[in-house]
C-alpha cells in the first residue's frame, strides 16, 4: 500500500516560540530571537524537500530536526536520517583507527621508524621517502584543487582554500632536502613516482572530483591528526643526518603542527550538518581501501629503496 499523501506543515513564531502544525496535530520548540532566521531557513528548506544550507548553524539546525523528527514531521528519507557531520566523523576516524593499528602502524617501514639508527635503517629509505613525498606533494593541486568550491559550504570552502595556501609550495622545501644531497630538480623532473605513489594520489584526486565529503575525512590521517612529534624527523636524528638535509624536512612538519592541519577534518566536518547513513555505509568502504593505498605506499617505499641500487627512478629506465 503507497504511502498516504503528507500535508506539509506550517510554520509561525510567536514570542520566542515555534508554532508548528501539520493537519490537527500542533506542538511548541523554544527558539532563542538570534536564532529565528536559521530556525526559518532550515524549516522552510526541509518542508520544500531542499538540502539544508550547510552555513547554518549545526548546533541549531539539530536540535531542530531532531524535534521535527519525533513529531513526524520530517519524512523518513529526509536529511536528518543520518548522523550530524562530527558525529559521522567520529564514527569514521574510529574505523580508521583500527585499520591503521592493524596495518599501516604495524607494517615494515613504520616498525623500522620506531626504533631507527644508522644499523637499521638504511640511509636510501629516508633519503627515498622524501623522494616519494616530493612526487606526492609536487601533484597535491591534483586533489586538493577539485574540493576548493566545495558548493554545499562556504565555510568549509573558506577553510580548504586557507589550507590550500598554507600547503602551497611544501614541495619546495622537500626538494631543498634532496638538493643537500646532490639531487635537482631537473633530475626529478626526470623521474616517475612508485607505483603505490601515483595510486595514492591519483585516488585522492578522484575522491576530491567526485565524492569531497569522503575526501575531507583523509585530510587529518595525511596531515598526522593526533601527532604531537614527528617520528621520522626523530629517525633522520638517531641516524645522524646532516641538518641541511634534516632542516627543510623540519621546516614542513612545524607549519603542519603549528597550523593545526591535523584537525582540518573535524573543522570541515563542523559545516557538514548531516550525513545520511547510506553514505556513512558507502564511507567506510572508501576508508578501508584509503588506509589499504596509505599501508601499500610505505611498505612500497621500504620495499624499493632497500633493494634498487639508484635512488631516481629515471622515465628512460623504467
Amino acid at each position: 500500500m503507497s504511502e498516504a499523501p503528507r500535508v506539509r506543515p506550517s510554520y509561525s513564531f510567536e514570542n520566542g516560540e515555534i508554532l508548528l502544525h501539520q493537519g490537527h496535530t500542533s506542538f511548541v520548540v523554544n527558539c532563542r530571537p538570534e536564532h529565528q532566521e536559521t530556525v526559518k531557513n532550515c524549516l522552510s528548506r526541509t518542508f520544500a524537500g531542499e538540502p539544508i544550507d550547510s552555513t547554518l548553524e549545526s548546533s541549531v539546525v539539530d536540535e531542530l530536526m531532531c524535534a521535527l523528527k519525533e513529531h513526524g514531521l520530517v519524512p523518513v528519507n529526509s536529511e536528518c536520517d543520518g548522523l550530524r557531520g562530527v558525529e559521522a566523523l567520529l564514527t569514521l576516524e574510529d574505523y580508521a583507527n583500527e585499520l591503521l593499528y592493524s596495518t599501516l602502524y604495524q607494517n615494515v617501514f613504520w616498525r623500522h621508524i620506531q626504533r631507527a639508527n644508522s644499523r637499521t635503517i638504511p640511509e636510501a629509505v629516508i633519503y627515498g621517502f622524501v623522494i616519494e613525498n616530493y612526487h606526492f606533494l609536487y601533484r597535491e593541486s591534483w586533489f586538493d584543487s577539485p574540493a576548493l568550491s566545495f558548493v554545499t559550504s562556504k565555510a568549509a570552502q573558506k577553510l580548504m582554500n586557507q589550507f590550500y595556501g598554507e600547503e602551497y609550495g611544501h614541495d619546495e622545501l622537500l626538494l631543498r632536502s634532496l638538493e643537500s644531497i646532490g639531487i635537482t630538480r631537473e633530475q626529478l623532473d626526470d623521474t616517475i613516482p612508485l607505483q603505490a605513489t601515483s595510486a595514492l594520489y591519483n585516488s585522492l584526486a578522484y575522491w576530491a572530483s567526485f565524492d569531497p565529503v569522503f575526501f575531507f575525512t583523509t585530510l587529518g590521517i595525511l596531515e598526522g591528526k593526533d601527532i604531537v612529534q614527528d617520528s621520522f624527523l626523530d629517525a633522520c636524528e638517531a641516524m645522524g643526518l646532516p641538518d641541511k638535509f634534516v632542516g627543510p624536512l623540519r621546516m614542513h612538519s612545524e607549519i603542519n603542527l603549528k597550523g593545526g592541519h591535523g584537525a582540518l577534518s573535524r573543522a570541515l566536518f563542523r559545516h557538514i550538518p548531516v550525513v545520511g547513513y547510506a553514505d556513512l555505509d558507502r564511507m567506510k568502504s572508501s576508508t578501508a581501501l584509503f588506509v589499504g593505498l596509505y599501508d601499500a605506499f610505505y611498505s612500497a617505499v621500504w620495499r624499493h629503496y632497500t633493494s634498487s641500487a639508484s635512488l631516481l627512478r629515471k622515465v628512460a629506465e623504467v
